[in-house]
């Protein structure tokens, strides 16, 4: 996923055998992650302010945060990185409320087993896009940059009635 080594990825999660049930889920498909575990909202926005993460995962229900909460909070700091529900005690409706609020994807901590699928489309969609914006802005400067040459290669034209052009 990454040239440069693992992918920072950032967990909100205070149960700490939930945290270790998601790092080997993740370790056991060949995804090479560092991950950093939060387990309150002070420890999560540290986090985010340490390095922008690949990816970040969240679960729901916290003592003093929400995932909710945590998405509105990654969005406003980190807009581009995908934000994963993971979570155990989350209804359709919350869920729909959190995909309707900028979330890739959600996934039930009785079903772990599609955490990797999950991860692996988020961050192939955020690469997408961060190319697509590369792109978008090279293009942008392209005809600008044409245009100007174009004026610099023109040579000056002088011509008065009765005289032929050359070429």
């Amino acid at each position: 996923m990454t040239a440069g080594g693992p992918i920072l990825v950032v967990h909100l999660e205070d149960d700490p055998h939930d945290a270790e049930l998601v790092r080997e889920t993740l370790r056991r498909i060949g995804l090479e992650v560092d991950l950093l575990l939060a387990a309150s909202r002070a420890e999560f926005v540290a986090a985010l302010g340490r390095r922008t993460p690949h990816l970040i995962l969240s679960d729901y229900n916290l003592p003093d945060f929400d995932g909710l909460s945590a998405l509105a909070l990654s969005r406003e700091l980190h807009p581009e990185v995908p934000f994963i529900l993971v979570s155990g005690t989350i209804g359709e409706d919350r869920a729909i409320d959190v995909l309707k609020n900028g979330a890739r994807d959600y996934v039930l901590k009785e079903r772990l087993d599609k955490l990797p699928i999950a991860c692996r489309r988020a961050l192939k969609e955020a690469e997408g896009h961060r190319r697509a914006e590369v792109e978008r802005r090279g293009m942008g400067r392209a005809p600008r940059s044409l245009n100007r040459e174009a004026r610099e290669r023109r040579a000056p034209m002088r011509w008065r009635p009765g005289r032929r052009l050359r070429r």
